[in-house]
């Protein structure tokens, strides 16, 4: 497997499935396959088939809500990795979003254990959590209540740093 055939990413799924008629159940540490509709190409399409995930949790938050009824995981996405959409849409520098062949869940945590997180990172920025929070966590601006951009991306930032020393993986850039 080449270098550029694999990556960590993040995405938000439901707790009862995958979507689009597809009702596999992802569990930690099952690998997953796309599935192949033998009238279309074989290969990953972003935003169209395949195993899909984001660099950041902002990222994947851009695509869909964090709620009661999704979790958060940190996951390998393997097998011919892209992030070329079917319009031809290519930005492998720094893409919000790909998609390869297979996905590997991780780690995963509930909504109400990435929404506890959240508030202990407002909590240690010297943020109020007196204003009520979101029952979705969304955007990362809006879903922190008007805070402002740079703080939110901070506390997301210690929030991805957080879930990864859970699983015992390093933190910081050698």
């Amino acid at each position: 497997m080449s270098k550029k055939d694999y990556r960590l990413g993040w995405h938000i799924q439901s707790i009862d499935g995958l979507k689009y008629g597809d009702n596999r159940k992802p569990e930690v540490g099952a690998q997953l396959k796309m599935k192949v509709d033998a009238s279309r190409s074989t290969t990953p399409i972003l935003c169209s088939q395949g195993m899909h995930a984001s660099p950041t949790i902002v990222d994947a938050l851009r695509h869909v809500k964090l709620m009661p009824n999704r979790k958060l995981t940190l996951v390998l996405v393997q097998g011919d990795v892209t992030a070329r959409s079917s319009s031809g849409y290519a930005n492998n520098n720094d893409p919000k979003k790909f998609v390869g062949r297979y996905r590997t869940v991780l780690g995963e945590w509930s909504y109400a254990r990435v929404r506890e997180i959240v508030l202990q990172e407002i909590r240690k920025n010297g943020a109020s959590t007196s204003g009520k929070m979101s029952s979705k966590i969304d955007m990362p601006v809006g879903s922190l209540n008007g805070y402002n951009a740079s703080v939110s991306n901070q506390i997301w930032f210690n929030v991805e740093r957080r879930c990864l020393r859970s699983l015992g993986l390093q933190t910081e850039m050698p």
